[in-house]
């Protein structure tokens, strides 16, 4: 019989819209907190080990901890613990990267938070795929709502990365779908459009009813993130142009 377990490891926002796509899969959810009931639910701290109810040997790990100061120790007691053909499929961020154009094989940023994990991930041997999302957004976090008791945006003239949350869902399960025949395979997970802070924000506002911020150009660098490998896959986003998105959520 195919192995059908799925180990998810964080369930929180981002499981809102991943579990209803896992339906075909066992799905055992370890977290502190749960906001999907309807899987088994195994209490879990970051860092701690594992529980004996969590399988060893699932068809693979779904990593979706937040940067955390324990979550090395929770990969280190997990590489213990899963059998050595186990793959994972993490959720990391595209805060990874620096300023400029960016793509997956750009230089880490040393000073992101999900440095040392990606760290620790490329270290390994065991068959893995990292998805680097960007900021995620949808009707629950509707953009809209992220400066509404700001005065001022600064930097309006960057370019805006931003993922809806059920293409970054669909996306895992797409990856999930696929045979995980590298030791290490990275993908950017966004949308293909980037219009400027300005214009995305003051949509987005406008569409919430909100007043819109002062607009400061500023001169911070900006970041624009290269989503073309994940479109070689073959994956099709939902919501790949982010004005749009805004009048569809």
């Amino acid at each position: 019989m195919k192995n059908k377990k799925v180990v998810l490891m964080g369930v929180g926002h981002l499981a809102k819209q991943l579990i209803p796509l896992l339906q075909n899969y066992e799905v055992i959810g370890l977290s502190r907190s749960f906001s999907q009931r309807d899987i088994k639910q195994v209490d879990y701290t970051s860092g701690s080990s594992f529980p004996k109810e969590v399988p060893e040997d699932p068809l693979a790990v779904i990593w979706n901890f937040p940067p955390h100061p324990e979550y090395v120790s929770s990969l280190q007691k997990a590489d213990l613990f899963f059998t050595k053909k186990t793959p994972y499929l993490i959720v990391s961020s595209t805060s990874i990267y620096s300023s400029g154009l960016v793509q997956e094989s750009s230089p880490m940023n040393s000073k992101s938070r999900m440095y040392e994990v990606e760290k620790y991930l490329a270290s390994s041997c065991r068959p893995k795929k990292i998805t680097r999302p960007a900021g995620l957004f949808d009707s629950e976090r509707h953009p809209g709502l992220f400066f509404k008791n700001a005065t001022v945006i600064e930097n309006s003239q960057n370019p805006v990365n931003m993922t809806h949350t059920k293409d970054l869902a669909r996306f895992l399960v797409h990856l999930l779908n696929k045979p995980f025949d590298k030791e290490q395979d990275v993908y950017n997970v966004l949308s293909s459009t980037h219009p400027t802070k300005k214009e995305f924000y003051s949509l987005a506002m406008s569409l919430k009813n909100n007043l819109t911020p002062v607009m400061n150009p500023g001169q911070a660098p900006a970041k624009k993130v290269c989503n073309q490998k994940s479109l070689d896959t073959g994956f099709e986003y939902i919501y790949d142009d982010l004005l749009a998105a805004l009048k569809k959520i």
